[in-house]
């Protein structure tokens, strides 16, 4: 890294100047926190390495999608440590969905991103089109990475780029017994490979008796599980929620030609809400049949049994 002092520049600044872009380069070399057990992560960080084409010269963009609590945050951190170092800035924005509802919360967003990536002067934007201007003059030129975590909808991306946990949440022992064997492989079955699902069971029952495991496995689904499902299915409109649950409770198996014209006969929009529901991996369609995962169906019959736990009748379902 060379300075060079220019014939009647101020030294003060030229010394401010220092100081900044070494600040600069020191924070881009600290690695941001990522889940304490990263088993098999190794595998989907080289393959974004291939796809994002780090040595090129075009620009990439690379969008990681999945069911809520699948691990898309912790691999996007994992990719953001192993190449930080290799741009000329970087930055990773958290939390974009829910930091983008409150008013001014975009422009917040963009002015972190502007002070994570600066050139020349730093500016403060007051409104959203105008950063959106800035944005791209700043970022015109250099070798930047960056990433935008939690974006639910094409404005978020528009407004920041132009547009253009654990892992594993067991361990196994050698001397493990039988009997926890066979309850670790239930509990396997139960996540359904959905790593959010390992990592809080895992937490849960670790060291835990054998009787206990029995009685977290025969309960309902797990309150933070849960919670973080569900701020997918709250992120939908009402008339998706309403065909969510409907296939929650009624649907999950059956075929996609059978249900439309039930749904559609309760002035619904299923086709819609169909292809809102797969884009958000909420379902899958296979050969024509809705799938669902457990844990999702769970929490929609849950949600039904909530709007009137003691009096069936009261509830929307039966």
């Amino acid at each position: 890294m060379l300075f060079v002092l220019q014939i009647g520049s101020r030294e003060t600044e030229f010394i401010q100047n220092i100081v900044n872009e070494i600040s600069l380069q020191v924070l881009n070399d600290i690695h941001i926190n990522v889940a304490k057990y990263q088993v098999g992560i190794e595998a989907s960080v080289r393959d974004l390495h291939k796809v994002l084409d780090v040595y090129g010269n075009d620009v990439c963009m690379v969008g990681i999608w999945g069911t809520g609590g699948i691990g898309k945050t912790t691999v996007a951190k994992a990719v953001y440590n192993s190449l930080a170092q290799v741009f000329e800035r970087s930055c990773f924005l958290e939390n974009v969905r829910e930091r983008s509802i409150p008013y001014g919360g975009l422009v917040d967003l963009q002015n972190l991103l502007l002070y994570e990536i600066p050139r020349g002067k730093e500016i403060k934007v007051t409104s959203a089109d105008k950063g959106i201007s800035v944005i791209k003059e700043r970022l015109s030129g250099k070798k930047v990475l960056v990433i935008v975590d939690d974006v639910d909808h094409l404005d978020q991306l528009n407004n920041l780029v132009g547009g253009c946990d654990c892992w594993n949440g067991f361990t196994r022992n050698r001397n493990l017994d039988d009997d926890y064997v066979e309850l670790a492989e239930c509990v396997l079955k139960h996540a359904q490979g959905l790593p959010l699902a390992l990592k809080v069971l895992g937490s849960h029952l670790c060291g835990r008796s054998i009787d206990e495991w029995h009685d977290a496995l025969d309960g309902n689904l797990h309150s933070d599980i849960k919670k973080t499902l569900k701020i997918s299915y709250d992120a939908l409109e009402y008339s998706v929620q309403e065909v969510f649950l409907d296939i929650a409770c009624f649907f999950n198996g059956r075929k996609v030609n059978h249900m439309i014209p039930i749904l559609e006969g309760c002035d619904l929009k299923p086709k819609y809400a169909i292809k809102v529901l797969v884009d958000k991996a909420l379902i899958n369609i296979e050969q024509g049949t809705i799938g669902m995962h457990d844990l999702l169906e769970e929490l929609g019959r849950r949600i039904v049994y909530q709007e009137s736990p003691n009096e069936p009748s009261e509830r929307s379902r039966l």
